[in-house]
């Protein structure tokens, strides 16, 4: 790793002290000070501004790849100015290796902010080239993370992380925000977490196991938790609304885990939630207030599937977009049928009823038996993940695939969304 001391940058020209660091433990992020008094700074690669920013005696340069050489340029209100190098260090080697391919239209400039499970998990952050500029390594055994997302505040990323078997004992489950440096590191605990949580205007919302004794022996349900600071609040519970039945356990799995929710998200517009829950092949839709259901789609829905379907229901599904009467999910099959895809769905939730009308298969076909999403981005693509297959595509309105990624084999991903800036 190459790590420029707080001293002035012996490349630099001009009248303006700048002093550059690169961050100790992630040496793709560089601190630009300059005497105090507010400026604008460029970076750039290659002679092509990539990045352009005011700062107030000081900067926060993120998104730089690695072992690269970014010019810098430093102009100061005063009109004395300075330029200068940022030389950026080396990728771990436990991050798994990226091979991207276009065919047509490429992924827009931006950044794709996710996880990645290989011999270790981490929350990982790629430009849209799939180069990594930001990652954190959680050195624990046997640790799962599924879900991280930019701080609100643009200071750093937030993550959850778990242990990977989501009903053993004393398991590991927190929400843990990293500012960019990786010099302050807020860990919460939030007990039964696992999978997914969302971001809420003033904290997270979090899937939480909830366990209740049933005939001498504890059955695994799931509840939606809000989490502000420190302080916890159950907003539904699969127990009130769906609990455990005979009827409901069809393999031994679900005599101790009969529901598994593995994703979730929150809409604030319209103050609710939507969460995938696995082992009963249904999303469903709360109020956030009341936590009541106001409607679910899948093998225990409310919506009536209608017209024509290459199945009447999602098989194992997990994470999903909801835009207006629109439904995306990622449809996982099962191990019998090998037959992962993406469906849309037109939702009609005041008729009560749901039209399959879109799917979508990658080629060649993978059979993706844990996680996946689907995401859209501005333009009307799709972001698909498969998860487990370690490959990530960006799919056009009509299904035409026009931008892949690859991981090096037996690297996964976890859920991965596109995002315009870091700042």
């Amino acid at each position: 790793m190459l790590l420029l001391l707080a001293c002035a940058d012996p490349t630099a020209l001009g009248d303006l002290p700048v002093h550059v660091k690169l961050a100790e433990s992630i040496p793709t992020v560089a601190r630009l000070t300059w005497d105090e008094g507010p400026a604008t700074v460029e970076i750039r690669l290659d002679g092509a501004l990539v990045q352009e920013f005011e700062g107030d005696g000081t900067a926060l340069v993120v998104g730089l790849g690695p072992q690269r050489s970014y010019g810098y340029t430093v102009q100061h209100d005063d009109g004395r100015t300075q330029s200068g190098v940022i030389s950026t260090g080396n990728v771990p080697t436990d991050i798994p290796e990226m091979d991207v391919e276009t065919f047509g239209e490429p992924l827009d400039s931006g950044f794709i902010i996710g996880t990645f499970v290989s011999a270790a998990s981490g929350p990982l952050i790629l430009d849209h080239e799939g180069t990594p500029v930001w990652w954190f390594k959680d050195a624990r055994d046997d640790i799962l993370v599924v879900r991280a997302w930019l701080l609100p505040d643009g200071s750093g990323v937030v993550f959850g992380t778990s242990t990977n078997d989501i009903e053993a004992e004393g398991r590991v489950s927190e929400i843990i925000e990293v500012d960019w440096e990786q010099t302050s590191i807020h860990t919460i605990q939030v007990p039964g977490f696992h999978h997914d949580f969302a971001l809420l205007p003033d904290g997270y919302a979090a899937i939480v196991s909830d366990k209740r004794e049933i005939e001498g022996r504890l059955v695994t349900g799931d509840s939606i938790v809000e989490v502000h600071g420190d302080d916890l609040e159950t907003i539904w519970t699969s127990w009130d609304d769906r609990p455990w039945t005979e009827e409901l356990a069809k393999t031994p799995e679900m005599l101790r885990n009969y529901t598994h929710a593995n994703a979730v998200d929150y809409s604030e517009e319209l103050d609710a939630y939507t969460l995938s829950i696995r082992n009963l092949n249904t999303v469903v839709h709360v109020d956030a207030q009341t936590g009541e259901e106001q409607w679910a789609i899948g093998e225990h829905g409310t919506l009536v599937l209608v017209g024509e379907a290459e199945r009447r229901t999602t098989l194992e599904q997990h994470q999903f977009d909801l835009d207006g009467d629109s439904l995306l999910v990622f449809d996982n099959g099962t191990t019998d049928d090998l037959d992962s895809r993406v469906v849309e769905y037109t939702l009609d939730t005041e008729g009560g009823t749901a039209e399959e009308v879109d799917t979508y298969r990658t080629e060649p076909e993978l059979f993706n038996y844990a996680l996946g999403n689907v995401a859209r981005l501005p333009d009307g693509a799709r972001l698909v993940t498969w998860s487990t297959g370690g490959q990530l595509e960006k799919v056009s309105p009509d299904g035409t695939l026009e931008w892949r990624l690859n991981t090096e084999i037996g690297a996964a991903l976890g859920y991965m969304e596109w995002v315009p800036t870091l700042h």
